[in-house]
């Protein structure tokens, strides 16, 4: 097996940026019309919460998938497919099956009392987190229906990967060739795109969007689709450097269909029915596409600006993964308290996210970095 494995920073930026953003993206979440991971709610809907909560969805769970997908490519050069699968399980399934029984138990039992009107204690609660899953009942896995989709995509996708892989047949640094097996020129890094518009539009309406895996078509194609494309780009140069080279113009496209969703959402006077109907296809389309172009832009402007190194990005590296397990405890608990009380939304989503940002640190430096076997139930290398 190889041993000078490459690494490229810009992904671990990306990754930190996108992982980051969990906490004001939940907590934005407090403040909308109610979703799956609604575990405490505010009873004033703000319409600068939808924006930050919209703005956010367009781009950064998308980014995560693309990045992981990415960083496959790289893991499988220097991995066995068993090696692959074993390291799989431990990443993901073990910290998936943990997190939610301790985790998530713990946010299911402050959504009982913030919306069901549950007076007990959590030892009370903890028998009834089992009783039935959730909307019906309390039981769901949280953010970590993440991981689930990650560790189904990673086994859907291995034969496929291994045979791009093998069809390559050369040594790492060698593959990723500027042509392997077709051209990138002009607009083709927009193509991708197609594909996403169309799962949009066929799909959405029916599975809107509620992440158990088994009946959320929408999500699990759409996210399959840049899982795949993060390991195509890292696969072949051409893409990437056609990605790194048009970033401007995808930020321009990105922006430009963004402002084009906004439009169509809350100023052309449109009302959008959710069902099969030109209005919300047209939407969806645009949704799609946007997703993409913002996917693109992030990804070319990291190749192009980020690819260094610091004493933050070796930090924040580490503490990513520990991040994204912790960071919603601290906002269901903190924002449970803050949002009864008597200030201004903007107020409360700035509390509850700094406040929510420094107890995940905490956190993380007091337990996930320190203690060892806390570190390998969520599926972190030993200290």
């Amino acid at each position: 097996m190889p041993t000078n494995r490459p690494r490229l920073y810009y992904a671990d930026w990306l990754r930190i940026l996108a992982v980051f953003l969990l906490i004001p993206f939940h907590t934005a979440i407090m403040f909308v019309p109610p979703g799956p991971l609604t575990y405490v709610r505010d009873t004033h809907i703000a319409f600068s919460m939808s924006l930050v909560h919209s703005f956010l969805w367009m781009w950064f769970m998308p980014l995560l998938f693309f990045v992981s997908g990415l960083s496959t490519f790289y893991a499988l050069n220097f991995k066995k497919a068993t090696g692959f699968i074993m390291e799989r399980m431990h990443k993901l399934l073990l910290p998936l099956a943990v997190g939610t029984v301790t985790l998530i138990s713990v946010q299911s039992y402050f959504r009982a009392i913030n919306q069901r009107g549950f007076r007990g204690s959590f030892i009370e609660f903890f028998p009834q987190f089992f009783n039935g899953v959730y909307p019906q009942g309390n039981f769901d896995w949280g953010h970590f229906w993440f991981l689930a989709y990650l560790f189904v995509y990673s086994l859907l996708a291995l034969p496929l990967f291994l045979i791009w892989l093998k069809k390559d047949n050369r040594k790492p640094e060698e593959q990723c060739p500027q042509n392997s097996g077709w051209s990138v020129g002009g607009w083709i890094i927009y193509a991708p795109a197609l594909i996403l518009m169309f799962i949009e539009a066929v799909f959405r309406i029916k599975w809107p969007g509620f992440q158990n895996l088994i009946n959320d078509w929408a999500n699990f194609l759409s996210f399959f689709t840049f899982y795949i494309w993060g390991f195509i780009y890292a696969r072949n140069k051409a893409f990437a450097k056609a990605v790194s080279g048009k970033y401007k113009l995808s930020m321009s496209l990105a922006i430009t269909s963004a402002l084009a969703i906004f439009f169509l959402l809350y100023l052309s006077g449109v009302r959008l029915e959710w069902s099969y109907n030109w209005k919300t296809i047209l939407y969806l389309i645009l949704d799609g596409l946007n997703s993409w172009l913002w996917v693109i832009f992030l990804v070319g402007f990291g190749s192009a600006k980020l690819n260094f190194s610091n004493r933050f990005l070796k930090y924040a590296n580490e503490a990513c993964f520990p991040y994204y397990v912790l960071h919603l405890v601290p906002v269901t608990v903190i924002g449970f308290y803050v949002i009864q009380l008597n200030l201004q939304v903007l107020i409360k989503f700035s509390i509850i996210t700094l406040l929510s940002i420094l107890a995940t640190v905490v956190l993380y430096e007091l337990f996930l970095k320190r203690i060892r076997w806390l570190r390998w139930l969520f599926g972190l290398k030993s200290v």
